[in-house]
């Protein structure tokens, strides 16, 4: 990521626009692409050999529950986000709750982690007034549905953060564009701390491409609806494994 930022810096000074340059996204794709298959491979493979763990078929879980992957990814982007921004909103889990099926824990909670993370720095972007006893912050609401019958489980992310511009709409599956300021990017202090290597909250422009990416590699996908002015929605599907082939670039 840090490697693409400083291309998009170079590009810049000639006044190009690396979002412009397609043939470099669709090499990124399909490089990042085989990086998932091959750490999904490796990884199964290691995790068969292990001690074999209850409920899991190498990576997989076979009681995979999207609201525990969101809980456990809320609290992580929360801390992030309080880490950078000194506050987050508050997030709110919806709908079936109790839904478990099989599927790769980590890929969900890398897709919710990182669309949570955009989520909550757009709302505290828009609404904090830089006061430490603010107004309380619009929440961030997570509706998980699936019923009898349905091909895909579908999870829903919905925040009021301002949305984005319908200019800027097109670039948001760029690997280097980001709403986001940018400019202590250029810092490694956002990169480590005391305590070790720290999560950069947002900037880079990697993540929502990659969760894509990751929502994709078993028939899935995820789509982004914004609304200017007010916020944006989320949607992510995610097919139940059993009859589903990985998709080949």
């Amino acid at each position: 990521s840090k490697g693409l930022f400083e291309l998009k810096k170079q590009l810049a000074t000639d006044d190009q626009d690396i979002c412009d340059h397609l043939d470099l996204h669709k090499a990124l794709d399909a490089f990042y692409h085989n990086r998932i298959g091959m750490r999904l491979l490796v990884g199964h493979q290691l995790e068969i050999v292990k001690e074999p763990k209850i409920n899991y078929a190498g990576l997989i879980l076979s009681n995979s529950s999207p609201a525990q992957i969101a809980r456990d990814a809320i609290e992580d982007a929360t801390a992030v986000c309080t880490h950078h921004l000194g506050k987050a909103p508050e997030v709110t889990i919806h709908g079936r709750t109790d839904l478990t099926f099989p599927y790769i824990p980590a890929h969900i909670y890398y897709i919710l982690f990182e669309i949570l993370k955009n989520s909550m720095r757009a709302v505290v972007s828009k609404h904090d007034d830089g006061l430490f006893f603010s107004r309380s912050l619009p929440p961030i609401r997570i509706i998980i549905a699936d019923d009898e019958g349905n091909e895909d489980i579908s999870i829903k992310i919905s925040d009021e953060g301002g949305g984005i511009k319908r200019s800027q709409f097109s670039k948001i599956w760029s690997y280097s564009f980001s709403t986001a300021p940018q400019d202590h990017l250029y810092d490694d202090s956002d990169w480590y701390t005391e305590s070790g290597r720290s999560a950069p909250l947002c900037g880079f422009g990697s993540g929502l491409p990659l969760s894509r990416l990751y929502s994709r590699y078993f028939g899935g996908d995820l789509q982004i609806i914004s609304m200017e002015g007010y916020g944006t929605d989320a949607y992510l599907h995610l097919p139940k494994l059993g009859n589903v082939d990985e998709l080949v670039f």
